[in-house]
């Protein structure tokens, strides 16, 4: 079983896993969660998870962004915790952000993670789980709105883990290239791809 940790901005996220780590809990899984239970179900157990901002700013190589040294400590924290796999996910609609927590995990001798950065921020994936197309290229108070067409309040994390449970990741629409590539990364980590 890969032991795996997780890195999140929030409950969306990491579900109850979100906070400091002392009132961490795994009663409830978050998009990341639900994720790696949806591409592997019964391959991976969570062993612990950080928030973004309760991660100093090591620096790494030079100060080249602000995830540099975040993304670093997160890998940290993984190995010192016994975690095989580090899953990263930063929403917050910055399209530079992928770039740099991908070069801050290549910069990371031997760092085993899979990293999604959603567009135009998380409640753009879970409208492309419902089935909308074009949700990249969505303003991040449109993929909001489409959300609420939806039915589904906002921050309503039980409801993006929901529409995560009922996806078929073979069936997402085709422009949804981070989500797809999200899936697939996770899959391909968890020899389930």
């Amino acid at each position: 079983m890969t032991r795996v940790f997780l890195c999140g901005e929030g409950p969306n996220e990491l579900g109850s896993r979100s906070g400091h780590p002392s009132y961490q809990t795994g009663e409830t899984p978050g998009f990341i969660e639900a994720s790696l239970e949806h591409v592997a179900p019964g391959r991976a157990r969570v062993v612990g998870a950080v928030q973004w901002k309760y991660l100093p700013r090591l620096e790494v190589g030079g100060r080249a962004n602000p995830y540099t040294g975040r993304a670093a400590a997160a890998l940290q924290r993984a190995r010192e915790g016994g975690a095989h796999l580090c899953l990263l996910v930063d929403a917050d609609g910055d399209a530079r952000v992928e770039p740099w927590v991908r070069s801050a995990v290549a910069a990371v001798p031997d760092a085993a993670a899979t990293v999604g950065v959603p567009a135009p921020k998380l409640e753009g994936w879970i409208v492309a789980l419902l089935g909308d197309k074009r949700t990249e290229a969505m303003s991040p108070a449109r993929a909001d709105a489409r959300l609420a067409e939806h039915g589904v309040k906002p921050k309503d994390t039980e409801a993006f883990v929901e529409a995560v449970a009922n996806c078929d990741p073979a069936t997402l629409p085709p422009d949804a290239a981070g989500l797809r590539r999200w899936f697939a990364e996770l899959g391909d980590a968890l020899g389930a791809g």
